[in-house]
């Protein structure tokens, strides 16, 4: 075909822009591809899941109770009397004959580490069975043959300061039962992972736990639900790998979350594969815009030897097909190298396991590489039809006029943004994804619509710039049918990158259920009962965290009486999360701030400390500082209380309920009642009163330990030598450091949000480099006139800052629209059912939206001063 040809001859004759049109495709094909396989290696199949669970076992058998635990339903919980002990000979009696068991268990040790003592993970495995294959994969050693030997993570070998053929010494341990461990120096013969993890862990034999309560289990058949049933009702739970694999038809399942439920997670996945087409084909956009530019002489060329305007559009047409091949090959093969290059990094640093077999998403790729050519055709769509109306005697001239942008282009931007926006939260509110991708896409066409406009307003302040930016932004307005793309480029990226900024802001704030005890960074070292040893405890502290400070407090002591802040009638919901509702009070409830979730779900206070502290010593160590602290002091001495959970004071007081332990101490009031400050923090709800207040209330007490406020979070390094010097005390203590909630790295999320990154910066890059190959002839007359080459890399500079900046203000925006419509779909799709999960919170990201206003075009102008050359083309004038 001619078209093609020319295509193909043009695209070997302009090396450079051809180059530059094929990575404005590529990138965001290498960006989708690399997603899509990294995806499909994280997400583990069934049975690659189940294999890493139970190794080549038939199923897990967990001994729960002597009772029976079945049926379990959602509002029966299975009854929880102590297991027995259990041998392998008694579970065979109620397995297939031939079955053969395997014991198991997982628990937390302490161990001696490089740099004193800690807390690790610990399993106990046969690894010498065949059962455990693919459980268990010894990375370099072998199998531990002997009670005394150990296999050991590699994570776990760095911070024990161990080696394959060394040896690893126990601490006392707390958490398992006596006669546990009997010896305390093992011998690592090996180096393993258990279940693809990754994180700090030991394997022993099972042996080195007295009681076995957890076998892995191989029978000659599979285990099937009957036989699964029959060792339910004797108190054995049972996960077997053909029903994980093969579930009885009619088996009811059960989910809350609405991320999950029915919705597929709201149809972000549709969304997110919707935005990005929009994306690559905004990318292309200015690609093929700046070509046909430069083509103009070249196109009216063939006008005036009889080529007709549907001519000249399949030639530039056959630019989008030749530039979409290529930039599929290059995108794709690109994606895919990163994507299994990149697997250990991920899997070490964002997912702390093993991913699955190393494999590409197939009908992804297939996907994606249609994406690719669709987009070349559709990025030059426009060019093709402006190249098919241009006129030909003013393209063989050279004249450029002064653009300007039309006012029916605005009013139609203004309008799709306003259409976008409405469709969006209306696909939201009524749960359709499809809809709210519709408003997305009418929404950034919108703001593509109006860039002209706003182009020609910014560059109105060119007259109060240096000339340098003056004359990148007139440039800008002149050109804006090149210069608009180019910022609908960025836009598009940075847009695609804050939305998912705030999709994982929203999922990491989400309100649980966790609290924590103390400050996040905080520290404290329960005692043995008595204060006798706090000098010597404040002594190991002030050695191994300097700088630090302690304060010893005191708790009422449990086992007489067990005070607990009460909850006032005024600030209770007064429904029960557990009753059934009826659509009128499920209203009110849903109306009621005291109903929502976020408080409904809070774990219940009266499982939180009465602590007592001495006024005069209170400290940080419970989140007060400043004028808090004095107003905290002011109530202790006065002998109210100091509560950090408003809900919990009514009119000025707080209630304590008063359960008595022991009937044979006097009797004390049912409650309590004290006056008491709201000092707001976000531990656990604690009541801290002085200790002259619960003398007077005959509060029995005694000793809780230390809080420790260190100047910065203890490393897991300084964590372990606190706990070798209280170890060294011989008085059995501990240190707890307050670290927060283990996070979800939420992966596939986050591949997306960095893969979104590093388009925005490729896309100002690239689409600054279109801009000064378009603007080649006004770097001639530079040169001509005696321009230095200073001012050439300071144009180049002022051109990337204008691209980059405006398209990274419209991302701002569109992206923090886009993902707001999200966020409020999956929150409305249980909005009108009591209780409904905890909303996901719509907040703006300031420092990530900080971060691409200021980083993207900063990183763009940095780039674009490092590339360019200063020595100005001095070239004859093209006639």
């Amino acid at each position: 075909m001619v078209a093609l040809r020319i295509a193909r001859r043009e695209a070997r004759r302009a090396k450079g822009r051809t180059l530059l049109i094929i990575l404005m495709i590529a990138l965001p094909v290498a960006a989708l591809a690399f997603a899509a396989a990294t995806y499909d290696m994280y997400k583990l199949t069934p049975t690659e899941s189940l294999t890493r669970q139970m190794g080549a076992a038939s199923a897990i058998m967990n001994w729960e109770t002597d009772d029976s635990i079945l049926p379990i339903t959602d509002d029966q919980m299975p009854p929880k009397n102590k297991p027995q002990p259990h041998t392998a000979s008694s579970l065979l009696s109620h397995l297939p004959a031939g079955s053969r068991v395997s014991p198991y268990w997982s628990a937390g040790v302490s161990v001696t580490t490089a740099t004193g003592i800690g807390n690790v993970g610990a399993y106990g495995i046969d690894t010498s069975d065949a059962m455990t294959d693919g459980m268990v994969k010894i990375d370099s050693g072998r199998a531990l043959r002997a009670d005394n030997e150990v296999l050991a993570s590699p994570s776990a070998l760095a911070r024990l300061g161990a080696h394959v053929g060394g040896t690893i010494t126990m601490a006392p341990n707390t958490y398992l039962e006596p006669g546990s461990f009997g010896r305390q120096t093992y011998t690592v013969v090996g180096e393993a992972e258990v279940g693809g993890a990754l994180n700090q862990y030991l394997v022993f034999r099972p042996s080195q736990v007295t009681s076995q309560n957890s076998w892995l289990v191989k029978t000659p058949g599979p285990v099937t639900k009957p036989i699964s049933d029959a060792l339910g009702s004797i108190g054995i739970q049972v996960t077997s790998r053909e029903l994980e694999l093969h579930p009885p038809v009619g088996d009811p399942t059960y989910t809350t979350d609405p991320t999950v439920a029915g919705f597929s997670l709201f149809g972000v996945g549709t969304i997110v594969a919707g935005l990005g087409l929009l994306e690559v084909v905004l990318l292309a956009g200015p690609a093929f815009a700046v070509g046909a530019k430069r083509r103009q002489r070249d196109l009216a060329l063939v006008a005036t030897t009889g080529g007709t305007p549907s001519t000249l559009r399949r030639i530039v047409l056959a630019d989008g097909i030749v530039g979409g091949v290529a930039a599929a090959i290059v995108g794709t093969v690109t994606g895919l190298a990163v994507a299994f290059l990149g697997r250990p990094y991920l899997e070490n640093h964002l997912e702390h396991a093993r991913f699955g077999a190393y494999r590409v998403y197939p009908l992804a790729l297939v996907a994606v590489i249609g994406l690719a050519l669709v987009t070349g055709l559709l990025g030059a769509l426009v060019p093709a039809v402006t190249a098919g109306r241009q006129d030909v005697v003013a393209a063989l001239t050279g004249r450029r006029g002064i653009a300007k942008s039309r006012v029916v282009w605005l009013i139609l931007g203004l309008a799709g943004i306003a259409l976008g926006a409405v469709s969006a939260f209306a696909g939201a509110s009524r749960h359709n994804p499809n809809i709210v991708l519709f408003g997305l896409v009418v929404g950034e066409f919108g703001i593509v619509l109006c860039t002209p406009t706003l182009i020609g307003f910014v560059a109105k302040f060119g007259r109060f710039l240096p000339v340098a930016p003056r004359i990148a932004l007139r440039d800008t307005a002149r050109r804006r049918a090149a210069a608009a793309p180019a910022i609908s480029a960025v836009m598009a990226a940075v847009a695609g990158s804050v939305a998912l900024t705030v999709y994982l802001g929203a999922s990491d704030n989400r309100g649980t259920t966790f609290q924590p005890e103390l400050p996040i960074g905080s520290m404290y070292i329960t005692t043995d009962g008595t204060a006798s040893h706090n000098a010597t405890i404040k002594a190991v502290i002030d050695k191994d965290l300097p700088g630090a400070s302690t304060v010893a407090a005191v708790v009422v002591n449990r086992s007489d009486y067990w005070p607990a802040p009460v909850l006032p009638l005024a600030h209770s919901c007064p429904f029960s999360d557990g009753a059934t509702l009826s659509a009128a009070d499920q209203a009110k409830a849903l109306a009621d701030p005291r109903c929502a979730p976020q408080y409904m779900d809070v774990a219940p206070s009266s499982y939180s400390p009465l602590v007592t502290v001495d006024p005069a010593v209170l400290t940080a160590a419970l989140g007060m500082h400043g004028q808090q602290l004095v107003a905290a002091r002011a109530a202790l001495a006065s002998g109210g209380a100091v509560v950090n959970d408003a809900r919990f004071v009514a009119d000025g007081k707080i209630t304590l309920e008063v359960r008595q332990n022991d009937n044979d101490l006097p009797q004390l009031p049912a409650t309590m009642t004290l006056p008491a400050v709201v000092i707001p923090s976000d531990i656990q709800t604690t009541v801290v009163i002085a200790p002259d207040t619960a003398k007077a209330l005959r509060l029995h007490t005694e000793p809780f330990g230390l809080f420790v406020t260190p100047l910065k979070m203890p490393t897991q390094a300084q964590e372990d030598r606190v706990d070798a010097d209280l170890n060294n005390l011989n008085l059995g203590l501990s240190a707890y450091v307050e670290r927060g909630p283990e996070t979800d790295p939420q992966i596939v999320a986050i591949v997306l949000a960095i893969a979104a990154g590093v388009i925005a910066l490729g896309a100002a890059a690239i689409a600054t480099g279109l801009a000064s190959v378009d603007g080649r002839g006004d770097l001639r007359t530079l040169g001509a006139i005696g321009a230095t080459p200073r001012v050439r890399r300071l144009l180049a500079l002022s051109q990337s800052g204008v691209i980059a900046g405006l398209g990274s203000v419209l991302g701002a925006i569109a992206g923090f629209g886009a993902g707001a419509a999200v966020l409020f779909g999956l929150n409305r799709v249980y909005a009108g059912r009591w209780p409904a999960p905890i909303p996901y919170p719509i907040e703006v990201p300031w420092l990530n939206l900080g971060i691409s206003l200021v980083a993207v075009p900063l990183v763009a102008i940095l780039g674009a001063g490092l590339l360019t050359r200063s020595r100005l083309p001095i070239e004859r004038r093209a006639d």
